[in-house]
């Protein structure tokens, strides 16, 4: 066996492996995308406000506390019922600082949507970036336990 039929096989194999692997990691892939088949289903609709986020139809007052189980997807309507501008993004990550995804900028009078997976157990943080401190609200993502 010559040297560069020796290196085309261990390329080969290494070419095997990778295809191997990935096809094996597609289907633990597949539990952390929105849309994934087996995933929870929750939908929530909120309404911000120039000092306040609840669930449609609370009264402003106690931030929200939205609780899910994981391996869930789930959808937000945000509806802006303020006079100016507000941005709802759902922040992750250890000290729930890490932007995840975002309502985009809502006019008044306008309506935006977050859809999200939370496939672990989970603290995250809904905040309104110009006011953080004072429109806020949170998901608790509980284990599930099947």
């Amino acid at each position: 066996m010559t040297r560069q039929s020796a290196l085309r096989g261990v390329l080969t194999l290494a070419l095997l492996a990778v295809l191997v692997l990935g096809a094996a990691c597609e289907g633990e892939e597949s539990l952390n995308r929105f849309g994934a088949e087996d995933a929870n289903r929750y939908a929530f609709e909120l309404e911000v406000g120039d000092d306040y986020l609840v669930l449609a139809g609370e009264s402003p007052g106690v931030p929200p506390l939205i609780d899910i189980l994981a391996h869930s997807d789930v959808t937000l309507t945000v509806s802006n019922a303020g006079t100016t501008e507000h941005t709802v993004t759902l922040y992750g990550g250890p000290q729930q600082s890490d932007p995840l995804v975002s309502t985009g900028v809502m006019p008044p009078g306008a309506t935006g949507t977050i859809a999200f997976h939370f496939h672990d157990a989970q603290l995250t943080v809904l905040r309104d970036d110009a006011r953080p401190l004072d429109i806020f609200g949170r998901i608790r993502v509980s284990p599930n336990d099947e």
